[in-house]
């Protein structure tokens, strides 16, 4: 039972970090340093290399990347039906989620064993080694676990926190946590929730030095200065600064690293293509498209099949929309085949991402609605659809909207677009005709009630 994976990690997570990172999830194909202290491990080079592994390890978590980020995302928004049983999803599902809920609980507990598993490698650097080939690489390995630490905090912040807007400076965000705990009394500290602009700020700052660490290539599944870019160009966005939004978008279509793939669909059905910039990566241990808590197991309708997609997402897309291609019928029902790969990477960030990040930034300026419509329509002509032209600001903005929504349907954009736009919000069930506003708490997570019961300085969200 789903439960069950949590019955042993429902524990306060300030208290239980320093034990979760030392024990670590077995998911990596080469950890030898989970059997060795963190004072052995890191003060090896070997161990070292490992240990940021390990923070890449847990980005693809399944409360995370590997699953949860993205699930949690769509069935708080109105495009899917969730048709399961599990009590944490359908509390999303109805907009009624309880301090109680597992889902809840699992994304604090793995998110901050992950920014716990950065601190240390950040940490490990800093103090140097007097090593063979330590030189060469230790600018690498600090941008590549202060990546992970800015990925994983803004990701958190967006489902703990509400949306950015003029209130963020007050809005609280979640606990900023940027020194290891590597004893008890460091991982019981009673840290506050700091404000979302406070966490957005920690997270661009993150990612900004990742920049100017990391290369700008890296093995499939790393970060280089382009993932950094990728991903301030998301968070720039998410916060209406167009500006930077739309720079760091170009830097990335400029680069000529990536191209979209002529196929939408090719990217969901190959390890990788020149059209992701960051992805996650599973190994065969980690058995990741049959486990039971992955993407697979609750969109595919072979497996438990808990997720199905709704007539009306269907109807947003044109015949001859060449992204039809990733859905499909069966017992009559629409389901997607984004997710139902047995033994596949993820891509967290494409470049198509980067052409509609750059043309909503330039149309909301109105600084360069030409090429704003070129970037729509570069998305638009590699999905088999005709190009658009002729358009007032208005009527750019609203054809940018909707191709962003068809263009990442179920990759966990949906709650996020809706809530930037300031769009009420429908429900995950066919059944629910209602919307709620986009900053309404109840598409809050709220603190994990074990952590509000040993924190006395954090402050629950609205219930």
């Amino acid at each position: 039972m789903k439960i069950d994976k949590y019955i042993n990690r429902i524990i306060p997570v300030l208290t239980g970090i320093l034990f979760l990172t030392v024990s670590c999830e077995d998911r990596l194909e080469i950890n030898p340093w989970q059997s060795l202290s963190d004072q052995q491990a890191l003060t090896t080079l070997s161990g070292i290399e490992n240990a940021v592994t390990g923070c890449f390890d847990a980005l693809q978590d399944e409360n995370l990347l590997g699953t949860n980020v993205i699930q949690n995302a769509e069935i708080k928004s109105q495009y899917i039906h969730w048709q399961g049983s599990y009590t944490s999803y359908t509390e999303m599902s109805q907009k009624d989620i309880q301090p109680d809920n597992t889902d809840v609980s699992g994304m604090w507990i793995a998110g901050y064993d992950g920014v716990n598993r950065c601190n240390k490698v950040i940490e490990a650097v800093d103090n140097g080694l007097d090593e063979a080939g330590f030189e060469e690489v230790k600018d690498r390995i600090k941008g590549e676990a202060l990546f992970c630490r800015g990925v994983l905090y803004f990701e958190m912040v967006r489902s703990y926190g509400l949306p950015y807007s003029e209130s963020s400076s007050s809005d609280p965000g979640i606990v900023i946590k940027n020194t290891p705990s590597n004893d008890l009394e460091s991982a019981t500290e009673q840290l506050p929730r700091s404000s979302v602009q406070e966490v957005y700020n920690q997270a661009i700052a993150d990612l900004k030095e990742a920049e100017a660490l990391l290369l700008e290539t890296s093995d499939a599944g790393r970060a280089n200065k382009y993932s950094c870019r990728a991903y301030l160009s998301r968070i720039y966005l998410q916060m209406k600064d167009y500006s930077n939004a739309a720079s760091y978008a170009n830097q990335v279509i400029q680069s000529g690293n990536y191209t979209l793939d002529a196929d939408p669909t090719k990217i969901f059905g190959e390890s990788f293509t020149s059209e992701m910039v960051f992805g996650i990566i599973h190994t065969s241990t980690d058995n990741f498209g049959s486990n039971n808590e992955s993407l697979n197991n609750y969109w595919n309708p072979n497996e438990r099949g808990d997720i199905i997609i709704k007539p009306s997402t269907i109807a947003l897309y044109s015949e001859g929309d060449l992204r039809l291609g990733w859905f499909f019928e069966q017992d009559d029902s629409w389901w997607t085949n984004k997710h139902i790969q047995n033994d596949y990477n993820a891509p967290v960030i494409r470049l198509a991402e980067m052409y509609l990040n750059r043309a909503e930034a330039l149309a909301e300026t109105g600084t360069d609605t030409g090429e704003a419509l070129t970037m729509l329509n570069t998305v638009r002509l590699r999905a088999g659809l005709d190009e658009l032209s002729d358009l007032s600001v208005q009527e750019l903005i609203a054809a940018i909207q909707e191709e962003t929504i068809r263009e990442f349907m179920a990759e966990g954009h949906s709650l996020y677009d809706l809530e930037r736009w300031h769009k009420n919000i429908g429900y995950s069930n066919i059944d629910i005709t209602e919307t709620v506003p986009w900053n309404d708490p109840s598409l809050l997570f709220p603190i994990p009630q074990r952590e509000m019961d040993v924190n006395d300085n954090l402050e629950q969200n609205p219930l």
